[in-house]
């Protein structure tokens, strides 16, 4: 009985929205869709219809990611975009908006560099919403300006006057009387070595300097190029008297020795070379004792004669032969032997006077 009624039973067909989802899906083909719509009544072109509209479109930021990467193009991009209800003018407003744009800091770097001129820099910058006037300033904070130890030094070398000098020092958030402090700190006055160079070479007592001549022969050309480093005159002149190569002291022992004449007409004598050992910095302590070494001491030829002389006595042998470097056991050794040698000559000529007086 089944096997009779069961083809006489009216088969359930799919509705139009199952088949639409169904095609869209790939789960039925276009001819069995055509053939089941078409049953219910629908023609090819609406079925058509049905299936591109249940198709899920990209939405538009989607499709602006996918443009800026190069996935579609421009045209894909706008005929997308009108199947959601996009104008073509929006389309392409939104593809203007997928253009990223340099950051200030970015623009700032490439205007320093010469890569865009102020037109493109002004231009860009109004993408982001900068105005001229704003962006004018921007482009002002990117020049460099000289750190204050180089404008100092470009004032003091007449590469800048004054007043160019406090108006960048201004901008570096200085005032007029910090400028001024800061060219007054910046001039040479000399270290402590200076200083002390300066004392000892006698450049702070003008007497001494009119006398030993330290302020000749100095050049004027030196203080303006001395201005360039910031050196005053005063300075300047201190180091002139101060830089002079002074004698030797074994040449002011010869300039003693030869009794040399001086500038003022007198005899290089101890006290001159008390002053060099002053001022080629020989310790206090040791000069008394570097005078008393000017002299030369007796030869050991002249000490046995002066002794056989009578006019040195033994103890002044010895004396002698301590001055030539002798130790004290081998300047006794040596007083010994001169004693005894000047004694054995004069018996020795006695004996050849009672010979010579046989003789006769």
């Amino acid at each position: 009985l089944s096997q009779q009624v069961w083809p006489l039973v009216p088969i359930k067909q799919m509705d139009p929205a199952t088949l639409v989802v169904a095609r869209v899906k790939g789960t039925i083909d276009n001819d069995f869709y055509q053939s089941e719509m078409a049953k219910q009544g629908y023609s090819g072109g609406v079925n058509d219809a049905l299936v591109k509209a249940a198709e899920q479109i990209l939405g538009p930021g989607e499709l602006l990611g996918m443009l800026v990467r190069g996935v579609i193009d421009t045209g894909k991009f706008t005929s997308e975009l009108a199947r959601l209800g996009v104008s073509e003018e929006s389309a392409g407003n939104l593809a203007e908006m997928a253009e990223q744009f340099l950051s200030p800091g970015d623009l700032l770097g490439m205007l320093t560099r010469g890569v865009i001129n102020d037109g493109k820099f002004t231009s860009d910058l109004g993408k982001l919403g900068i105005s001229s006037d704003s962006a004018s300033s921007l482009a002002e904070m990117a020049e460099q300006i000289l750190p204050a130890q180089s404008l100092i030094q470009a004032m003091f070398r007449g590469e800048i006057d004054a007043g160019k000098y406090k108006s960048e020092m201004g901008r570096m958030g200085f005032t007029p009387e910090s400028a001024d402090t800061f060219e007054t700190v910046s001039k040479i006055i000399g270290g402590p070595n200076d200083m002390i160079r300066w004392a000892v070479r006698e450049v702070f007592t003008p007497e001494i300097v009119a006398e030993l001549g330290l302020a000749d022969e100095f050049p004027s050309e030196f203080i303006e190029q001395a201005a360039k480093i910031g050196m005053e005159e005063d300075i300047a002149k201190n180091e002139w008297a101060a830089h002079w190569v002074l004698p030797s002291v074994q040449q002011g022992f010869e300039m003693m020795h030869r009794r040399v004449k001086k500038r003022d007409g007198g005899t290089f004598e101890l006290a001159d070379m008390e002053r060099l050992l002053r001022v080629q910095d020989v310790m206090p302590f040791f000069r008394g004792m570097v005078t008393q070494i000017a002299f030369r001491p007796f030869t050991r030829v002249d000490v046995r004669r002066m002794h056989k002389s009578g006019v040195l006595s033994t103890e002044e042998v010895k004396s002698a032969y301590l001055d030539l470097g002798f130790d004290d056991n081998k300047a006794q050794a040596m007083t010994d032997f001169t004693v005894q040698f000047n004694t054995e000559s004069e018996r020795d000529l006695t004996k050849s006077e009672i010979m010579r007086a046989f003789d006769r």
